[in-house]
């Protein structure tokens, strides 16, 4: 059975992917602003953010691999300053944590053919806020688009995160055998993500992780 939640989802997911596959195209741009009418018809509630993966720093598993994900320990957060920097280093994270927290990767027997390595996806991601009709909570809205995406026998895999994971909560259920045959993903935290937002200092989270006003 198909919820209206997931129909909204799915909807909205696949105009990310054909905003994302025209921004392609064009010239790069970290944001891409969606016009009022268009924002408004896909249920956007903020300009979509355009992220590129390739070498050490993918889709499937931003760079960590399987020996990454192992590790006791998350990765370091970057100490810098730099706000891509730091970006990266919370996506990595991102990525740590909800990967252990639902693949047994300690034996590699929840993860198959994938028990040996995970093979590196590069591709692009854009991320915006969406909000369903006649809701004010927003949800997170992710499309992950492999370079290996094939527009003419189009693949398309949505996974929604359980529980109040973030957006990247069905990386390890959606990611493996979705982005490694070439399929986009889009993902969503249903609005129960870990976006904390502190109104006493008008506080949020923004799409690339950090805390922002």
């Amino acid at each position: 059975m198909t919820t209206p939640i997931r129909r909204s989802t799915k909807r909205l997911g696949l105009n990310l992917i054909a905003l994302g596959l025209g921004a392609c195209a064009s010239t790069p741009q970290p944001s891409i602003p969606a016009a009022a009418d268009s924002a408004q018809t896909i249920g956007l509630a903020s300009a979509i953010r355009r992220s590129l993966h390739q070498g050490d720093d993918d889709l499937l598993t931003a760079g960590l691999g399987l020996p990454g994900l192992r590790q006791p320990l998350p990765p370091a957060l970057a100490l810098d300053g730099d706000p891509a920097s730091t970006a990266s280093a919370l996506r990595r994270r991102a990525f740590y944590a909800n990967w252990r927290g639902i693949a047994d990767l300690a034996s590699g027997h929840g993860l198959g053919p994938w028990s040996a390595a995970l093979p590196p996806v590069p591709g692009v991601e854009f991320q915006a806020f969406a909000r369903l009709p006649g809701r004010q909570q927003t949800q997170r809205v992710l499309a992950q688009i492999p370079d290996a995406y094939d527009q003419q026998q189009r693949c398309l895999v949505v996974a929604a995160a359980s529980g109040s994971r973030g957006v990247y909560g069905a990386i390890a259920v959606a990611g493996p055998w979705a982005l490694a045959r070439g399929c986009a993903v889009v993902h969503t935290d249903k609005g129960a993500g870990t976006g904390v937002f502190d109104r006493s200092r008008g506080e949020g989270v923004a799409l690339d992780g950090r805390r922002a006003t």
